[in-house]
C-alpha cells in the first residue's frame, strides 16, 4: 500500500497572522459569524479572502475556520483577561462571537472534527460541559514559525515509533483521568496499528498474531515504558481502563497470569505474578528487547543493570591456595575458559559432533573455596557471571518456579548472543535445588521441585554455554545430574603446608614460617582463615592493638562451635 499524499499548504508568518486579524476584526460587528449569513457588511472580499485562506490552510469548512481563529486568539492574546490565557473553554468562544454557550454546542461536531484532526486538543473528551480546548501545539508553532501544516493523523506516522508510543500513553493517561473514552483509545490502536506495520517490524509481527485489541495495547505500553519509564506495567491498571465488564477484565489478567496469552506463548512478554491477579505486572521478554531496540538493546541492557550480573571488572582480586590435585584440575579448567583457548574447543566439538557446552561441578566442604574460585575464573577469563538466586526462583505459587527456571536459561542464552566472550551461569549451592527427586504420592510443592529440576536437566543437555555450580553436598544431589556436569572437581581442605601460605598471605606482617606451629595444630579451611584473619583487623582498627602470635592463636580456639573450654567475646585478651 502507497503512503497517503500529504497535501502541505506552504504559507509565510504575516499572511497567516493577517488572516486572524481580518477574521477578529469583523467579530466586533456581527451576531454569530460562523453561520456565515449573507450578510453584506460581513462578506466583505476582504475577509472572504481571510476565511478562505485558514479554511484551506488548515483543510477544514468555513464554520471550523472561524472556531479555530477565535480559540487562536483567544489563547494568544497576551492582554487576556481569562483565567487560563492558553485554553479557551464554550463560554468564552461564545462571547468572542458574540453569541450564546447554548448556542455554541449547536456545533459540537465541528469542534469534535477538529479534535479528531489534532487540530485542537482538549482537556475533557467526555463531558463538553466542562471541556476546554487549545491550539495542538504542532499547529501553534507552524503558525508562528512559518513551517508546512501536516495534518495530525498523518503527522504521527512521519515520526518514529517513540513519539507514537507517547501519543498512545497521553490517551491512556486521558483514559484514567476520565477526560478521554475508552473506546477512542480503542479505536486509535484499531486503526493506526495496520498503518503503522507499513513502517515497523515489530508492529508489523504483533499485527500478524491473532491477539485482542486490549493485549496489543498493553504490549506497546510496556515497549513505551522499556524506553521512557522503569519497563514495568502494573496489569489490572490498564485493565481498569481498557474493561467496564468485571468478567473481561478478570479474563484478561488470568489469560496473562497463566500463560495462555500468545503473548506469553510467543514468548515477548515476562511475567511477573504476586499473590492475586491485581498484583501482575509484565516486562519485555529478552526476544522482545531485541525486536524493540534492535542494536541498542545493549545499551538498555547496561542501563538496565541486572543486579544478578556479576561484571569481570568489579570482581576484585584474590590469591587462592589448593592442595596438588585441586590446583591442577582447576588450573586445566581455567585455561579452557580463556578468550583464547575457549571458541576453539568449542569448534573442536562441534565439528566432532558433539555437545559444546561446558558444564562443571565444584564440590567440597565448607570454606574450601569453591565460590571465590568461581569468582576468580570470571576475574581473569573475563567473563561476567550471571548468578542464579536460587531462592527467588523457588515460588510458592504454582507453576510458577518452572517459569522462572525456565526464564533463568533463556534470558541467560540471549546474553550469550550479545556478548562477545560468552558469560558463566553461576548455580552458587546448588544442591538447594539439583537435589534428589522425590517418588511416590508427592505434594505440590515436591512434584513443582521435580518439575523444576526436569526443566534443568533437559537444558543442560542442549547445553552451549558455560555452567558451573557448587555444593557442600554432592552426595544429596540427583544421580541424573552427574552424567550433566562434564567436569567435577573436588576442593578439599588445605594441607598443613597449603594452610601456612594462606595464612602468610593474609597477614604479610609475619613470616610465612611463623605460621607452621598454628597450620598444623588447627585443621581450618581457607574460609575459616579468612574470618579470623577478619577479626584480628577489626581489633587492630577498634581497639589500637597489635597483632601477635599469642593472640592469633586464641582467636584460632575460638573458631570451631564444638571447642572445649569458653571463651569471652572481644579482642581484651590480645597482647599489647
Amino acid at each position: 500500500m502507497k503512503t497517503k499524499e500529504i497535501q502541505i499548504i506552504q504559507t509565510s508568518i504575516t499572511s497567516t497572522l493577517d488572516a486572524v486579524g481580518i477574521i477578529d476584526k469583523y467579530y466586533n460587528n456581527l451576531q454569530f459569524p460562523v453561520e456565515l449569513r449573507q450578510k453584506e457588511n460581513f462578506m466583505a472580499d476582504e475577509f472572504q479572502s481571510a476565511k478562505d485562506f485558514m479554511a484551506n490552510y488548515f483543510g477544514i469548512t468555513p464554520q471550523q475556520a472561524a472556531f479555530l481563529t477565535a480559540i487562536f486568539i483567544l489563547t494568544s492574546d497576551a492582554d487576556s483577561d481569562f483565567e487560563n490565557s492558553n485554553e479557551a473553554n464554550f463560554r468564552q468562544i461564545a462571547r468572542k462571537l458574540n453569541s450564546s454557550t447554548s448556542e455554541m454546542f449547536r456545533y459540537i461536531k465541528d469542534f469534535d472534527g477538529l479534535i479528531e484532526l489534532g487540530i485542537l486538543s482538549t482537556n475533557d473528551e467526555i463531558n463538553k460541559t466542562r471541556q476546554s480546548l487549545k491550539l495542538s501545539t504542532h499547529v501553534f508553532e507552524a503558525i508562528l514559525l512559518n513551517t508546512p501544516y501536516i495534518q495530525e493523523r498523518n503527522r504521527e506516522f512521519s515520526l518514529g515509533l517513540s513519539d507514537y508510543l507517547k501519543k498512545q500513553k497521553d490517551h491512556i493517561i486521558k483514559c484514567s483521568r476520565r477526560s478521554f473514552p475508552a473506546y477512542r483509545l480503542l479505536e486509535f490502536a484499531e486503526e493506526n496499528y495496520n498503518k503503522l506495520g507499513e513502517q515497523f517490524p515489530l508492529m508489523k509481527y504483533i499485527n500478524e498474531l491473532s491477539i485482542s485489541t486490549p493485549e496489543k495495547i498493553l504490549f506497546f505500553e510496556t515497549c513505551g515504558s522499556t524506553t521512557f519509564q522503569d519497563g514495568k506495567i502494573k496489569v489490572l491498571e490498564l485493565a481498569e481502563i481498557l474493561f467496564n465488564n468485571m468478567t473481561l477484565k478478570k479474563q484478561f489478567l488470568r489469560n496473562l497470569s497463566t500463560g495462555g496469552s500468545l503473548l506469553v506463548k510467543e514468548d515477548l512478554l515476562d511475567i511477573e505474578s504476586g499473590e492475586f491477579l491485581s498484583d501482575l505486572e509484565v516486562t519485555l521478554s529478552e526476544k522482545a528487547l531485541e525486536m524493540y531496540l534492535g542494536e541498542e538493546v545493549e545499551l538498555y541492557s547496561r542501563k538496565k543493570r541486572d543486579t544478578n550480573v556479576i561484571e569481570a571488572e568489579d570482581i576484585i582480586p584474590r590469591q587462592l591456595y589448593f592442595s596438588g590435585e585441586s590446583e591442577e584440575d582447576l588450573s586445566e579448567f581455567e585455561s579452557m575458559l580463556t578468550p583464547e583457548n575457549f571458541p576453539v574447543l568449542q569448534k573442536k566439538l562441534k565439528d566432532g559432533g558433539m555437545s559444546v557446552g561446558l558444564t562443571t561441578m565444584l564440590y567440597g566442604g565448607p570454606g574450601t573455596g569453591k565460590t571465590e574460585s568461581v569468582m576468580q575464573i570470571a576475574r581473569k577469563t573475563k567473563r561476567k557471571i550471571v548468578r542464579v538466586d536460587i531462592a527467588a526462583v523457588k515460588s510458592m505459587w504454582l507453576g510458577e518456579s518452572e517459569k522462572l527456571i525456565k526464564k533463568v536459561f533463556v534470558n541467560y542464552n540471549a546474553l550469550v548472543k550479545r556478548e562477545k566472550i560468552c558469560p558463566i551461569l553461576f548455580f552458587n549451592e546448588a544442591d538447594a535445588i539439583f537435589l534428589k527427586r522425590k517418588t511416590g504420592d508427592l505434594r505440590g510443592a515436591e512434584n513443582a521441585l521435580n518439575a523444576m529440576q526436569n526443566i534443568i536437566l533437559e537444558e543442560m543437555e542442549n547445553f552451549r554455554g558455560i555452567l558451573i555450580a557448587t555444593t557442600n553436598l554432592v552426595r544429596n544431589l540427583d544421580p541424573a545430574f552427574e552424567r550433566r556436569f562434564l567436569f567435577k572437581i573436588k576442593l578439599s581442605n588445605p594441607s598443613p603446608e597449603v594452610k601456612q601460605r594462606i595464612w602468610a598471605d593474609r597477614l604479610p606482617r609475619f613470616q610465612e614460617s611463623e605460621f607452621e606451629e598454628i597450620a598444623q595444630k588447627f585443621d581450618f579451611s581457607g574460609g575459616e582463615i579468612d574470618n579470623i584473619v577478619r577479626k584480628l583487623t577489626m581489633s587492630e582498627i577498634i581497639e589500637g592493638t597489635i597483632p601477635t602470635l599469642p593472640g592469633l592463636e586464641r582467636l584460632c580456639q575460638q573458631e570451631k562451635f564444638n571447642r572445649n573450654t569458653r571463651r569471652p567475646i572481644g579482642f581484651k585478651y590480645l597482647e599489647q
